[in-house]
């Protein structure tokens, strides 16, 4: 391993094409479900979805996410197939995130298919983050490890930042009407339900392009080579 400050490493690491397409494609994916999190509450609540049910639906990302990251990794650590599987996680990502989007206007009557694919989307999204870290440690050995991560994890919450602020704007409506009075509480409902899912619809923008950078990444699996040697 090479000693280095954050500042050489990743002067050192810039210079790695492979790296800096996972660097974006990280940023990206682990931007959006951080931005998700943060605000959830708004992006839900215009469907009639309570409090309870809201936190409940955080629960199940997060649930089956930690299980998807459990299984990925031990996946990845007994093939060594790093590319094929961030690709499938990234297609599968945009499925659920767009089945997720389909189903918000008929919750109640879809309220299974709802929660499936927000439990699949919560699998692919957060297995995708150990999965980049690890990934990325293999593509910049001998370097330290934990300032690639760091590095990585950086950009992540960067892009988490700028998204939940961009997004907040996006569903934050005036209640108000231009001659100040109120604006009637069913056509608030139904402007903030749309901006919700122009949200979740952006977010599916941003996987798919996380996913085109991903593709660009090279299988240079430097750590399992020296491994072996």
């Amino acid at each position: 391993m090479q000693n280095l400050k954050f500042s050489e490493a990743f002067a050192i690491m810039k210079q790695n094409k492979s790296f800096m397409f996972l660097f974006m494609a990280f940023a990206l994916m682990f931007g959006f479900y951080v931005a998700l999190g943060n605000l959830i509450s708004s992006i839900f609540t215009p469907f009639d979805l309570t409090a309870h049910d809201i936190a409940m639906v955080g629960l199940y990302l997060l649930g089956s996410g930690v299980v998807g990251a459990i299984l990925i990794g031990t996946w990845v650590d007994r093939t060594g197939l790093y590319k094929m599987t961030m690709i499938i996680l990234g297609i599968a990502n945009i499925v659920f995130l767009g089945l997720l989007n389909q189903t918000l206007y008929h919750i109640e009557e879809s309220k299974t298919l709802f929660l499936v694919s927000a439990c699949l989307m919560g699998f692919t999204s957060v297995s995708y983050i150990p999965l980049s870290l690890s990934f990325a440690a293999e593509l910049t050995f001998p370097l330290q490890p934990a300032l690639v991560n760091g590095a990585l994890v950086l950009g992540g919450q960067s892009a988490a930042f700028v998204m939940s602020i961009i997004f907040a704007f996006m569903l934050d409506i005036n209640i108000y009407q231009e001659d100040g009075t109120l604006i009637p509480e069913d056509v608030l409902k139904h402007s903030q339900a749309d901006r919700a899912w122009w949200t979740i619809f952006c977010f599916c923008i941003i996987s798919s392009v996380s996913f085109c950078l991903s593709l660009f990444v090279k299988e240079d699996l430097r750590r399992l080579r020296f491994g072996k040697e």
